[in-house]
């Protein structure tokens, strides 16, 4: 009786797994394109248009990134409309937490995905790495196909959330970026006469920031009467990962509702705003030293040791 592990009938069986993974993934990305092309035509897609182009422009997205969050959007709108609900045995870990939503606003998908299109996508990101861990270690051995499909699967299953920190730390940087300006042109339209909404529009009109397209879009929100100036204010804030901006937005409130001088508030923290994108500019200097002594020390340090070593390595060798 053979009792070698059957390798190529493993092989074979794992490739024709991983080649329908594929093709789910490929026919999901085509629905979400789909989907994504026919909400954006009607109001309100310009938006989400210019930010996810520009963030493939910054590079802030990789390969996977991009893949798993077209995944999450057509998980979610394909649960939306099916009319999916909660089951009453459905685990706990399946709601909408408090920090999962909050990270959700943050990265500004808080319209496209939803709780359970997280979950889900982060099921099928597992399952399908697990399988691509399973198939590579297959060719090795039994311990390294199952060592395989352990890792690929937790890889996959975190995918999701790194692409949404990645999401949140760029905008949270482009927010860094384009703050001090925003708030000196408001500065210079409130002393030249303009209104809290004229000088606002002031910055909508002549820039093409993220920062520009978010105000835009929460100006748009209290201005047609769908939610209250100060609450739209609010929930801007809350779709950044930012102390200061919500400072900011909490001094604009509280000199709207008592009428204090908004402009010397602005210019104050324009500064600072400017002072801590400086400082952080300047950490990221300082640390790029520090990141460069790992690939120096794994690949010029051991060229080095061989080339200095190397003769006299070769003259014991011929001396025995």
């Amino acid at each position: 009786m053979d009792t070698t592990f059957p390798f190529q009938t493993c092989a074979v069986l794992l490739a024709a797994l991983f080649g329908m993974c594929l093709w789910a993934v490929a026919e999901s990305a085509l629905r979400e394109k789909r989907l994504r092309k026919s909400v954006l035509s009607g109001i309100g897609g310009g938006q989400l248009d210019e930010e996810a182009g520009a963030y493939r422009r910054a590079g802030g997205q990789s390969g996977f990134d991009v893949r798993a969050l077209a995944m999450a959007r057509a998980s979610t709108q394909r649960l939306r409309m099916q009319g999916s609900k909660r089951k009453p045995y459905s685990p706990q870990w399946w709601n909408e937490s408090r920090w999962l939503r909050d990270r959700m606003k943050q990265a500004g998908l808080s319209q496209e995905l939803s709780a359970q299109g997280y979950h889900a996508t982060c099921l099928q990101l597992a399952v399908m790495a697990g399988m691509v861990g399973a198939l590579i270690g297959a060719v090795f051995s039994l311990p390294c196909c199952l060592l395989g499909a352990v890792i690929g699967a937790w890889w996959g299953f975190r995918l999701l959330r790194r692409a949404i920190e990645k999401r949140i730390a760029w905008r949270t940087k482009e927010l860094e970026r384009h703050l001090p300006e925003m708030l000196d042109v408001m500065v210079m339209g409130l002393r030249s006469g303009l209104s809290f909404d004229r000088a606002l529009q002031l910055y909508i009109d002549h820039f093409s920031t993220l920062l520009s397209f978010s105000v835009a879009e929460a100006k748009r929100q209290w201005s047609f009467g769908l939610s209250r100036r100060d609450d739209a204010l609010r929930a801007l804030a809350e779709t950044y990962d930012s102390l200061l901006f919500s400072r900011v937005v909490e001094n604009i409130i509280r000199s709207l509702h008592f009428g204090t001088s908004m402009a010397d508030n602005l210019e104050s923290a324009a500064n600072e705003a400017r002072l801590a994108y400086q400082a952080k500019k300047q950490e990221e200097v300082a640390k790029a030293p520090v990141k460069m002594m790992l690939p120096t020390g794994a690949l010029i340090l051991p060229a080095m040791l061989l080339l200095v070593l190397g003769p006299v390595l070769l003259e014991l060798i011929e001396g025995f």
